[in-house]
């Protein structure tokens, strides 16, 4: 069972229904053989924060993801799995309508609690043709 919200906190008057808005979602299963048993996902995203550049859009999120006991139980031996959790930010420059270019960073604390926290760093590029 999911949960998920979109609502927008304020409305460009540029560019009706879009602007800056929150980004909920929740989720629960029973764990078996589902991997993972429940997560919660928050984001607050939107457009147009540079004055001039509506197109371009912004998001910074959060999520955990809580494993299945039962998976957690049955990898112990072999490699143990704890929750994961995670934070993303990420900017998307609108330099044309059809290109677009988006750095991105994430902070990560992974499942395997024998790997460290990490950081990753990306670039992505968007031609709509």
């Amino acid at each position: 069972m999911s949960y998920s919200i979109s609502h927008l906190l304020y409305e460009l008057a540029e560019i009706p229904g879009k602007g800056f808005g929150i980004y909920p979602k929740a989720a629960i299963a029973d764990g078996n053989p589902n991997p993972i048993q429940s997560s919660f996902i928050r984001g607050f995203a939107g457009h147009g924060v540079m004055p001039g550049r509506p197109a371009d859009v912004f998001g910074v999120g959060y999520y955990l993801y809580n494993m299945s006991d039962e998976l957690q139980e049955e990898t112990e031996a072999i490699i143990p799995i704890d929750d994961e959790s995670g934070v993303e930010l990420y900017y998307n420059f609108a330099l044309t309508p059809w290109c677009h270019i988006t750095p991105d960073i994430q902070w990560i604390d992974p499942a395997n609690p024998n790997i460290s926290d990490l950081w990753v760093e990306g670039l992505r590029e968007n031609l709509i043709f």
